[in-house]
């Protein structure tokens, strides 16, 4: 999960190397990759999470798990990490 490497949880690491796994299954991956970015928001890295979930919609837009991010990229604490990742970027 390109960018999203501050989650120090080990189960974090299990699902960032299925979803670096180019022999994965798609929808596997997708999966890893939602609940990576969930870990992360739980553990209150909101750019990360903001992150993941994105990466999420963008490789995998028709996988349940994309439906899912988006879902949570509507949340406030996402929209917080987009407008703070904006403004860093300026």
């Amino acid at each position: 999960v390109t960018g999203v490497q501050t989650c120090a949880l080990p189960i974090f690491a299990v699902f960032e190397k299925i979803a670096k796994d180019p022999q994965s299954d798609k929808d596997l991956a997708a999966e890893a990759m939602y609940w990576a970015g969930d870990i992360c928001l739980q553990t209150n890295k909101m750019k990360d999470a903001y992150q993941a979930f994105k990466k999420v919609t963008w490789d995998y837009p028709e996988s349940k798990w994309a439906k899912f991010a988006r879902g949570r990229l509507t949340e406030d604490a996402m929209v917080k990490a987009e407008e703070a990742m904006e403004r860093d970027a300026k």
